[in-house]
């Protein structure tokens, strides 16, 4: 095992307790800019512990995300959560050189569908899922009930993804083979599976429905242990009298982020709720046995704005999280910063309407800018434009918007920012690149703007589109950008002039948002002839 992992698990092993990250320069106070406090909205908020209300709450030792490029525990290990890391800016490993701009296709794995009472079938990968890629530290690789070709392969790369037919899979990224039998957990799932950023071998994943025709079950969230392949917590997402929430849906589309000094699950819900689960992690290593337990304790928020109905505290994109804060968006449109030391709102933001897409966070020398947009659903009328935000991370402050035309849609939420955006770094740093659904001309644009003012650079037309575009970059920084539309197109862009450079399809429907290993290209489809596709880029 790597240097720093085996150093965790020593410490966790001896019971030696991981400190809080030191006061930071680099994670300075967050503080409400003027016309951004929480009574601006006239937020009514409350912390619980199970059905427990807990007053002036304050954690004895802070929760805090890394700054950029330290989520992973392990260097050189892969992708292990949804847009790669707590500031959600892209879904990408490795530099990858696209000199032809083909797509070659390495292998097909074919998925499956479940049917349910109220949405029918459900087919494939659906909105807001992507694979992981990770490769395992030789223990921990041995350790776990893989396949036994795969337990002995060094540099295996495995894939890791939930699905609608209600199965996690894990398959080999070199062949597309299956590398273990999946957790089959019977209904379907949505979103994006995380992976503990230190190496360990546990997940954690969100299930999207219950009623079935069989009748309806349990519907929440999920830590898994990958060596006995067994729950090790359910986040129940319902009513009950251990949750107060206002939203009645227990979904959860959203994807989890990992803490580690302290070791911690952060994860929002369709219910309207934050949650902060401390794990306490023992993990034990012992002559090729690997055991990881945990002492979970959680803490939870609810949140409601003046006006706001109820059902629309849902949240359904990935929070994101810089320092010891939470930003989240919620179907009503509220967008907030939480600071978990006191799981109390610091700013919060009017989007507009429903806020889907994962927030994406960009550190600059001035101080750290936060990206998200809006789709038209509760509150936009037909006249009225989707808008797309540059706000100051630590205050709410709005820098700039951009607005464009797209459909009124009463019976989804489709149009507008569905997909997550890309924020350009190295030869890409002065741009930021958002996908918007349903324009009023029809179909879709990626958009290229500037991100100190706003200004659009270029956009590309194309079929509707809700699937994440990615970034990926050269050894020398040069940018290029995949995006893939809901007719199965997959296009590779020039990241400074739109320009298309490659292009290839896939027979299905894309809604899912892909991932990028080095040259490997993933992405997952959506109706009968569902499969995941893994791609070479030349």
């Amino acid at each position: 095992m790597k240097a720093l992992a085996l150093a965790l698990a020593v410490c966790l092993l001896m019971g030696m307790p991981l400190s809080a990250p030191a006061e930071d320069a680099s994670f300075p106070t967050a503080q409400a800019a003027e016309g951004r406090d929480p009574a601006s909205l006239g937020l009514k908020e409350n912390v619980y512990s199970g059905g427990e209300m807990l007053d002036g709450y304050r954690r004895d030792i802070s929760i805090a995300a890394p700054g950029e490029g330290g989520y992973i525990y392990i260097e050189d290990t892969g992708v292990y959560a949804f847009r790669g890391d707590n500031l959600r800016r892209n879904a990408a490993f490795g530099t990858c050189e696209a000199v032809d701009g083909e797509f070659v296709q390495l292998w097909r794995f074919d998925l499956g569908g479940l049917r349910t009472e109220e949405s029918g079938t459900l087919y494939g990968v659906g909105w807001n899922s992507q694979p992981a890629v990770v490769k395992w530290a030789k223990e921990i690789r041995q350790a776990m009930p893989l396949y036994d070709e795969y337990r002995s392969t060094i540099a295996l790369r495995e894939v890791i993804f939930g699905a609608h037919d209600g199965k996690v899979y894990f398959l080999d990224l070199a062949s597309g083979n299956a590398t273990r039998d999946p957790i089959d957990i019977g209904y379907p799932l949505r979103g994006s599976v995380s992976v503990y950023p230190t190496g360990l071998p546990v997940i954690a994943f969100g299930q999207a429905v219950s009623k079935m025709p069989a009748g309806t079950g349990e519907i929440g969230f999920f830590l898994y242990d990958l060596v006995n392949m067994k729950p090790m917590l359910f986040i129940n997402g319902r009513r009950s009298a251990d949750q107060v929430q206002y939203s009645a849906n227990g979904a959860f589309d959203s994807s989890a982020l990992f803490t580690r000094e302290p070791d911690a699950l952060v994860v929002a819900g369709e219910n309207g709720l934050l949650y902060t689960t401390e794990l306490y992690p023992a993990v034990k290593i012992n002559s090729g046995e690997v055991s990881v337990s945990f002492a979970p304790r959680t803490v939870y928020m609810n949140s409601l704005a003046t006006d706001e109905r109820e059902n629309r505290t849902a949240v359904e994109g990935a929070v994101s999280m810089w320092g010891k804060y939470v930003f989240l968006g919620d179907a009503w449109g509220i967008v907030r910063c939480v600071d978990t030391d006191t799981m109390r709102t610091v700013w919060t933001y009017d989007n507009g309407d429903n806020t889907d897409a994962a927030m994406a966070l960009d550190p600059t020398d001035g101080g750290v800018a936060l990206y998200t947009g809006n789709t038209t659903y509760a509150r936009l009328s037909k006249t009225k434009k989707v808008s797309i935000h540059r706000l100051n991370a630590l205050t709410g402050e709005e820098i700039w918007t951009y607005e464009i035309d797209c459909v009124k849609n009463t019976s989804l939420d489709a149009a507008g920012c569905k997909a997550s955006p890309v924020i350009g770094e190295k030869g890409l740093s002065d741009y930021v690149y958002f996908t918007v659904n349903q324009v009023r001309k029809g179909g879709a644009v990626l958009l290229c703007l500037r991100k100190d003012d706003g200004s659009e650079v270029w956009r590309k037309e194309m079929a509707e589109s809700v699937s994440s575009p990615v970034a990926i970059y050269t050894e020398f920084g040069d940018g290029k950008i995949i995006q893939c539309d809901s007719k199965g197109n997959i296009y590779l862009l020039d990241g400074l002039t739109g320009d298309v450079l490659g292009r290839t399809a896939v027979n299905g429907t894309i809604e899912a948002s892909p991932v990028v290993y080095r040259d490997f290209f993933l992405i997952g489809t959506s109706d009968k002839n569902a499969a995941m596709y893994c791609f070479r880029i030349q």
